[in-house]
């Protein structure tokens, strides 16, 4: 009798124990990636991330920001924004990278607001489609989105939800630039999808570019088709 008694008393702490535990794990998943956390020090060397010394600047804390290019500037048609990129909203592209696990809503522009919540629709992005087209994204550097955007490699594939297509796009090339360098969002004389983020992992000194070919544009079948 009495260990059950002593047992009824230790129920509500194990519950409660339990329950900050649940809360905790919650947070960790969660919360932006920090290299000076001891956690993330500690994953960072035990999946081969201990990079060099360098600043704890993190891509969560620096912003994207663009070249200042005068009214007059002659980029041949290379940096401009289009009707299609001027009527879409967050949310109507949907950006999935099976190598990252990642499924996440496009944010529209690339403000500090907009990269917080999830990869963002550069303002001279190209939209999804056939011929001369470059849909350009970025995202932080963080677990939470492009962490591992150094993984693709030869055959992989991402994938855009957009207008009621499916645009299938095949890995093609990965290259560091400074930030300053805007060609990779520019027209690159074919169909294809440019992820980009800061590098390396804990500084945002460079740009990586990732790039994708279009394969195919599928018409998505709605959830309720029949068969």
């Amino acid at each position: 009798m009495k260990t059950d008694s002593r047992l009824a008393r230790l129920r509500p702490l194990l519950a409660a124990l339990i329950a900050l535990t649940v809360l905790v794990l919650l947070f960790e998943l969660t919360r932006p990636y920090r290299p000076d956390n001891i956690l993330d020090a500690f994953i960072d060397r035990l999946i081969g991330r201990d990079f060099a010394e360098s600043a704890l600047d993190t891509p969560e804390t620096a912003d994207i920001t663009y070249v200042e290019i005068p009214a007059d500037a002659d980029l041949n048609g290379l940096l401009y924004v289009t009707g299609e990129r001027e009527d879409y909203r967050d949310g109507d592209m949907t950006l999935i990278i099976p190598k990252l696990k990642l499924e996440a809503a496009v944010s529209d522009g690339t403000s500090r607001a907009d990269l917080s919540r999830g990869p963002s629709l550069f303002e001279y992005s190209n939209m999804p489609g056939e011929g001369d087209r470059n849909v350009s994204i970025a995202g932080h550097r963080s677990r939470k989105f492009f962490y591992d955007l150094d993984k693709p490699g030869e055959g992989d594939r991402v994938y855009l939800l957009y207008g009621g297509k499916r645009y299938t796009y095949v890995f093609l090339d990965r290259k560091v630039v400074e930030p300053t360098d805007w060609s990779v969002i520019m027209n690159q004389g074919f169909a294809c999808c440019t992820l980009i983020t800061c590098t390396p992992i804990k500084t945002a000194d460079k740009r990586m570019a990732v790039r994708f070919a279009l394969e195919s544009a599928e018409t998505e079948r709605p959830a309720n088709a029949g068969d």
